[in-house]
């Protein structure tokens, strides 16, 4: 997944202390302050990655394809609500539906696929590193 929106980092270091590598830029995004602002997300706090595998597909076909662009509101961290997230799960960043675990100790998040073939699983909140909310997405048609 690469990183995407003004002046991308080459690497990207999260609330928790993670740092990740970011892929190599693959293109600039620019999107008008008013739309942005109906997203409600600013132009400096958000990226632009692509979704790779089938994990966030639904069963009738829908959700999140491989291949589908997300924009990240990166100053974004909190699951409450649940929504959809880009994680950075000790493995790689993902794109997973998240909500946290009640009254886990240490706290955790449980990272769900929309896909039922992937079985959900559970982090603690210092093993995943929450990179952002997903807010919007394009797709080819």
């Amino acid at each position: 997944m690469g990183f995407g929106g003004d002046n991308p980092p080459d690497q990207f270091t999260m609330e928790n202390g993670h740092t990740i590598k970011t892929d190599s830029l693959k293109g600039q995004w620019h999107f008008p302050d008013e739309y942005l602002a109906e997203v409600r997300v600013r132009a400096g706090r958000m990226r632009i990655i692509e979704v790779q595998g089938d994990s966030m597909e639904t069963p009738d076909g829908g959700g999140l394809h491989s291949g589908d662009r997300v924009m990240i509101d990166i100053s974004d961290h909190n699951p409450t609500p649940p929504g959809i997230f880009a994680v950075w799960d000790g493995f790689g960043v993902v794109v997973k539906r998240i909500e946290r675990v009640p009254q886990s100790d240490p706290p955790a998040i449980r990272l769900i696929s929309d896909n039922p073939l992937h079985e959900p699983y559970m982090l603690t909140a210092d093993e995943a590193g929450i990179i952002g909310r997903v807010v919007w997405f394009a797709r080819r048609l």
